[in-house]
């Protein structure tokens, strides 16, 4: 009996340092404290943020060194259509970056080239200096969990507060959305792919009402880091597909950057 009695002890406390090691971290499924209306509070900004239109002072470091700034004009409608437009001092347009369904394109007036890319990262590389998927960067600039991917969101809890996880299955994309600790207010974001790990912080957190909006946000990358001003954004529910198509002149020059290596100047 004493041996038997032995044997439960050492197994409870195999079991309790089990639990101890696991933390608070580790907890997974629906989060204490977690409500259907804090889920319908997150629901109601996704569909608010469906499109945008945005204005941003945009400031990219690469890891070498270069820095770019420029002010930008941004129409969305995340994941499929984006619009940059990177404007001089003098309010002229320097490049013109459109993704849609059948494709992307970098519009460089100066040179009177059209980039085309099969990834738009690629193009937004040749823009800012840094290769930045575009679905995820039009998501974090809403500071909204896209719609589409709520439905499948797995909530779990950390020490600093709530994380919810969702998938992007279309495009490869994994996000951990981090949430203050006592509120739905958004502090940081992480983007993981096949190949490469973004992390996006907001300052200050963006709350979950549909009227806030971001005012500085931070990606951090493997290439560089990108600092966005945001000067204004709001929702824009009426955005045409003709937003993100542009007539260009017969003489452009058409450069496949999957085919070519392109020798313009630097934007």
């Amino acid at each position: 009996m004493k041996v038997y009695r032995s044997k439960l002890l050492v197994l409870g406390i195999f079991l309790l340092a089990l639990s101890a090691c696991a933390g608070p971290a580790a907890r997974r499924g629906i989060a204490p404290g977690w409500s259907e209306t804090q889920r319908s509070k997150i629901q109601e900004r996704s569909d608010f943020w469906r499109s945008y239109q945005a204005t941003l002072h945009v400031t990219a470091e690469t890891e070498k060194g270069r820095v770019q700034r420029l002010k930008t004009l941004v129409l969305a409608v995340p994941p499929d259509r984006f619009r940059m437009e990177a404007m001089s001092p003098f309010g002229s347009t320097v490049a013109l970056l459109l993704v849609e369904p059948s494709g992307a394109s970098l519009w460089v007036p100066s040179e009177q080239a059209l980039l085309t890319a099969e990834h738009a990262e690629l193009l937004l590389k040749q823009a800012i200096g840094i290769p930045l998927p575009v679905a995820p960067f039009a998501y974090c600039l809403a500071a909204a969990i896209p719609p589409d991917q709520l439905k499948g969101a797995v909530v779990g809890q950390q020490e600093e507060g709530f994380v919810l996880q969702t998938e992007e299955p279309r495009h490869g994309w994994s996000f951990s959305w981090h949430f203050v600790n006592g509120s739905l207010a958004l502090k940081k974001l992480t983007v993981r792919g096949a190949e490469r790990e973004y992390s996006i912080t907001y300052d200050p957190p963006v709350d979950a009402e549909v009227t806030a909006v971001p005012k500085r946000i931070s990606v951090a990358t493997a290439e560089g880091q990108i600092d966005v001003k945001v000067d204004q954004i709001k929702s824009a529910p009426s955005l045409q597909e003709a937003a993100f198509q542009v007539t260009l002149p017969s003489s452009v020059r058409r450069i496949d950057l999957g085919h070519g290596t392109w020798k313009g100047k630097d934007l």
